[in-house]
């Protein structure tokens, strides 16, 4: 021992494990700015831990002279500065721990935090003791981020990620700090016959105080009044300053029609599950909301919204996406040409029709109408990435996306996909991991996880397991019968593979897809006409 000590070994330990873990608290800060591959971590790590040997046994062997490095057996006792360099090195390990303990506690108590006029709004809890009318007080929060992301100073967090916390029982700091906001607003929705009792409550995440609290008892055809006198309750409580017409905005109703509205709120639920009968089922609210309201703008973004998710999904080809999609999103922006979804709709249309240009103008009106519309950035990320091959360009937009709405499926699958195109296999499976974990009944991240089975790591047997999860979540999707009948013909299951491409040219027969699987699959059998 006391010959470790002499040779400064055991301070040299110190001094490295010290060091090692600063250079890692470093480098997880410039990964996650510069969006390096998180394989690099480990790797850092790795090396760190491959050096620490060596750099003790370095210690043990050499010494420091005035003549330079020297193995200690030859350095002369007089020039030896054992002593010395024992001193420097204890000076380094305290100032590299006062530096840990720094670093630490700016991390634990005076990192960046979210800004002042920040909110999430939870959906409201539904105390009616029926479930038929979840809609209905979802729909309250739905409405009330609408209106509020219309405040250029106000930032909101996204639809997606505040609906993750619907029956979860979770702090609301928590909540505040997953979502990156200050204040919280949170409430309950009583509905019996015509009555509505409605509680509505502004909480400070920080301390769990309410900002604001109040409770109204209307007719139900009050409804939109009560959403107007909370959205401006909130203004008011986080002393926001409205802009320009942000006033007339806020107190905008999209609709006076209770029938047209519940419609509108069951196609925005079922728009949200992403399976292909849930897509047919919103486009049936959302038409039914468009006849009892024809001027309902919003309900004409969600019935293009819905087509475009048919043609991205493998249910409709472009040509019959955009019979239904043009019309509806062009008839939104007549009704109101300020709105920022209309503006994010539109650039889907103008991409599907390939006038990039266009689909570029309409997401940039979008974002300058509505900053806090996450489907906007992703939108316009898809567009760099598909038609400008400025995919790291994308991944950023993408990644603005994710900050507004960090527990959406399908920005994080965006997100998913923009790392297969770079190469970043490791990172796309990672992150689809996550999104099962985010939502276990997500279909599109079972397909991601078969294809990089199949495609990348040859491994056809898990792609078949991933690909039948899929078909099991989403069974009218085409394309995943398509894919599964694909991965059975290269494992040389003819049969099975057979009547998977069957399949899928039964539930899209017009589809170019459901064509090429026929090509594809007479190339297998040898019946090519």
């Amino acid at each position: 021992m006391s010959e470790l000590k002499r040779r400064n070994v055991l301070r040299m330990a110190a001094v490295y494990v010290v060091a090692a873990w600063l250079v890692m608290q470093v480098s997880e800060v410039v990964m996650n700015l510069a969006n390096l591959p998180s394989w690099m971590g480990p790797t850092i790590l790795g090396l760190l831990a491959i050096g620490f040997p060596i750099a003790l046994v370095f210690s043990w062997f050499y010494e420091i002279t005035p003549e330079g490095v020297a193995l200690d057996t030859d350095a002369d006792s007089d020039e030896s500065t054992t002593y010395f360099v024992g001193r420097r090195l204890d000076f380094i390990v305290i100032a590299l721990l006062c530096a840990a303990v720094l670093l630490f506690a700016y991390d634990k108590w005076w990192g960046v935090e979210p800004p002042a006029q920040s909110v999430a709004v939870l959906p409201f809890v539904n105390m009616s003791g029926d479930p038929t009318q979840e809609h209905f007080s979802d729909g309250m929060a739905e409405e009330l981020m609408h209106r509020l992301a219309q405040i250029s100073e106000l930032r909101v967090a996204a639809r997606t990620s505040a609906f993750y916390f619907k029956n979860k029982n979770v702090p609301v700091s928590e909540i505040a700090a997953q979502l990156d906001v200050r204040s919280v607003l949170e409430g309950s929705i009583r509905k019996a016959g015509n009555t509505l009792r409605v509680t509505a409550q502004l909480i400070n995440a920080n301390d769990g105080y309410h900002i604001w609290s109040k409770t109204y008892e209307r007719e139900s055809d009050d409804i939109f009044a009560i959403q107007d006198e909370i959205a401006s309750q909130v203004v008011d409580a986080l002393k926001l300053t409205l802009l320009g017409d942000e006033q007339a905005r806020l107190k905008r109703q999209p609709t006076a029609n209770l029938a047209a509205y519940e419609a509108y709120l069951l196609g925005r639920q079922t728009m949200a599950r992403r399976t292909s009968s849930s897509l047919q089922e919103a486009v049936r609210h959302f038409s039914e909301a468009i006849k009892q309201d024809p001027k309902y703008a919003l309900a004409h973004v969600g019935l293009a919204d819905t087509h475009i998710l048919l043609w991205r999904y493998g249910a409709l080809d472009s040509v019959e996406a955009l019979a239904s999609a043009e019309p509806a999103v062009r008839r939104a922006l007549q009704l109101d040409n300020m709105l920022g979804e209309a503006y994010a709709s539109l650039g889907k249309v103008r991409f599907v029709q390939q006038d990039y240009p266009g689909s570029e103008k309409a997401f940039n009106r979008a974002i300058e109408l509505n900053p806090n519309y996450a489907p906007a950035f992703d939108g316009y990320g898809l567009l760099l990435r598909w038609a400008f091959a400025r995919k790291e360009e994308g991944l950023e937009l993408h990644q603005t996306a994710l900050e507004l709405d960090p527990l959406s499926t399908p920005i994080n699958m965006a997100v998913v996909e923009t790392y297969l195109e770079l190469g970043r296999y490791e990172d796309a499976m990672a992150r689809c991991r996550k999104i099962i974990e985010i939502d276990s009944d997500f279909p599109r991240s079972y397909t991601i996880m078969a294809d990089l089975y199949w495609e990348v790591f040859a491994r056809l047997d898990e792609g078949v397991r991933w690909l039948r999860k899929a078909m099991e979540i989403d069974p009218g999707n085409p394309d995943h019968a398509r894919w599964l009948g694909m991965i059975y013909l290269d494992l040389g299951d003819l049969a099975a593979g057979e009547y998977w491409m069957n399949e899928a040219m039964r539930l899209a027969p017009t589809q170019s897809s459901s064509k090429w699987a026929a090509v594809y699959l007479a190339s297998y059998t040898g019946t090519v006409e």
